[in-house]
């Protein structure tokens, strides 16, 4: 609600500005949180525009600013690498929360599951949990996760995967709070039983909090992965079996940069 009263402020700011200074003002006020929505918006001063319109319409600036943020998700390619409804996501389960514990510091977890799926990881798509965050941020998380599903009147729509990383750093009063959210909005057993295919893990540091405790019986068990073992062999010497293994070796040792966007600028580092 705080994000929504500063963009509506800004807007207002910027719309009685000259329209020669708008690109410069929304790009640094406004644009970065539209992106959140298309993270390839650029064309910011045709929203002001249209702020501008919806005023001398005496629109009520909340129902305003949804009717511009709807406009640009309903042309957001955000999700367009996102699975479609039908397409299995092993370990995980559709229509339910997947707890998902991670004893090791660190989102190793979190980037390779959205690396199965072919995902890259968006603002929108990952709250990390810290003492600060409230229990409005993670009702918008869960709503996300749940509109996107239905909403969509497409055949076979996009399901994005939505992360609450640690929520057992959130503040008790705000953690409680957060389980009665979990509770109502996926644990009902009106909303059990709509399987809605949605896609939500709650990423967890341990076994105990009671975000744990409330979502046990969703506990994603992850595989235990064989070591991979790679034989070579040849009936003669000399035939390369070393500049072989030498080769393969360097080329599984490629790095490969991920990026993710976190969801504020204050980072727990201890815990990264």
């Amino acid at each position: 609600m705080k994000e929504a009263q500063y963009l509506i402020e800004k807007m207002d700011q910027i719309s009685l500005c000259d329209c020669g200074c708008w690109d410069g003002l929304a790009s640094k006020y406004i644009l970065p949180y539209f992106q959140r929505l298309d993270h390839s918006l650029l064309n910011i001063s045709k929203i002001i525009g249209e702020w501008k319109t919806l005023l001398k319409e005496n629109k009520e600036p909340l129902q305003s600013l949804g009717k511009l943020s709807s406009k640009i998700l309903i042309n957001s390619k955000n999700n367009k690498t996102a699975p479609n409804c039908l397409i299995q996501v092993s370990p995980l389960c559709r229509g339910k929360p997947n707890l998902v514990i991670q004893f090791e510091k660190g989102f190793i977890k979190v980037s390779n599951l959205y690396k199965s799926l072919g995902m890259i990881p968006r603002s929108e798509h990952v709250l990390i949990c810290k003492e600060t965050t409230t229990d409005e941020e993670v009702e918008c998380l869960l709503l996300r996760a749940l509109l996107c599903t239905k909403e969509d009147k497409k055949q076979n729509p996009r399901t994005p995967l939505y992360c609450l990383v640690w929520p057992e750093k959130l503040a008790k009063r705000t953690l409680t709070k957060v389980i009665k959210l979990l509770q109502h909005m996926l644990l009902s057993q009106s909303e059990l039983r709509q399987m809605h295919p949605y896609l939500f893990v709650i990423l967890s540091s341990n076994r105990e909090n009671e975000a744990a405790v409330t979502l046990q019986q969703f506990e994603c068990k992850s595989k235990e992965v064989i070591p991979f073992v790679q034989l070579y062999m040849s009936e003669d010497v000399g035939m390369g079996k070393t500049w072989k293994i030498k080769h393969d070796i360097k080329k599984g040792q490629k790095l490969e940069r991920i990026n993710i966007r976190f969801n504020s600028s204050t980072i727990d580092w201890d815990s990264t």
